[in-house]
């Protein structure tokens, strides 16, 4: 929820704003701040929630270069049996 949350913030100001370089800079750290989330949850949640980690991990790397970046952590977390 705050997730999506950020995000909405994120894309209200960029539409109100004409600066291309502030709409990318929010947009990316907007990217960040949402994969540090993610990570957080997961690592708090442990086990089976690390290893959705790890296969968005697997999904997503063509996508967003930062949100992979961050989950790649989920690969070093000890998994729960």
């Amino acid at each position: 929820m705050l997730i999506g949350h950020s995000y909405r913030v994120t894309l209200n100001h960029n539409e109100k704003t004409n600066d291309i370089e502030e709409q990318t800079r929010t947009l990316k750290d907007c990217h960040q701040r949402c994969a540090d989330r993610t990570l957080k949850v997961l690592e708090k949640n442990g086990s089976i929630f690390i290893k959705l980690g790890q296969h968005l991990v697997g999904e997503l790397m063509h996508m967003l270069g930062i949100v992979t970046n961050t989950l790649i952590e989920c690969y070093e977390l000890p998994a729960a049996h």
